[in-house]
Parts: C-alpha cells; structure tokens; sequence
C-alpha cells in the first residue's frame, strides 16, 4: 500500500514524484491467523533472529468497503494515466478517496495463467 507524503499532498499538481511515496508493505494472510497467533509466532521469530525490524511489524485487518479498481499494463512511470482515468470515474460516481493506493501484483499468477494456456495448445 502506498501514498504521498503530506508535503507533496499539499503541493499535488497532478504527477507523482517518486521520491515522495511512502510505502506499507503487507502479505495477505489466512483468516486462521488470529492476533494470539500472530503474537506467538512473532515472538518465535524474535527468539530465532535478532532485528530491530521485527518489532515494526504488526498485524492489521484491512476491508477495502466500496472502491475504484483498474488493471495497469505497462510500466510504472506511465500509472498516472491510470490514476487519471480512476480520478475522473471516482468523481463522476461521487467517490470520495478515503485512503491510500493499494497495489495488488498479480506477475506471478499472470505468469502461471499463461504456462497454463500454452500448456493447452
């Protein structure tokens, strides 16, 4: 999940510098992964391994609610044309952003999907 830091949001001219971007990492997990396990099993890795990093990573439900979605092909330098189409579609709908840009890499099950259908022919 990524955003832009609040200097750059109050100077938003409509590009994105990448310097400004301020990212959360997140790895989905099962629903199985209860907050007493998620405390049990951090504290085993703290254990195993010392690093100050650890004590940084917390455990957080996330509920995505009503949202605009798109499908980026191509490279990063050129998402902003995507921005743009989700901009003007969010404000025709009456959408109001209420949080940052999350970011869903799908390269690996693209890749599969696609061994799968050459497989096929």
């Amino acid at each position: 999940m990524w955003d832009i830091n609040d200097k750059a949001k109050a100077n938003f001219n409509g590009r994105v510098n990448k310097d400004d971007f301020v990212y959360t990492l997140m790895i989905r997990q099962t629903d199985f992964v209860s907050d007493d396990f998620y405390s049990q099993m951090l504290a085993l890795a703290m254990e195993k391994k010392k690093n100050s990093l650890l004590e940084k990573i917390k455990l957080e439900r996330l509920s995505e609610g009503l949202c605009v979605q798109m499908l980026h092909l191509g490279l990063f330098d050129d998402k902003s044309a995507s921005f743009e189409v989700m901009e003007e579609f969010a404000k025709s709908e009456g959408i109001v952003r209420a949080r940052k840009c999350i970011e869903k890499y799908t390269s690996l099950i693209l890749e599969r999907l696609h061994r799968k259908s050459l497989k096929r022919c």
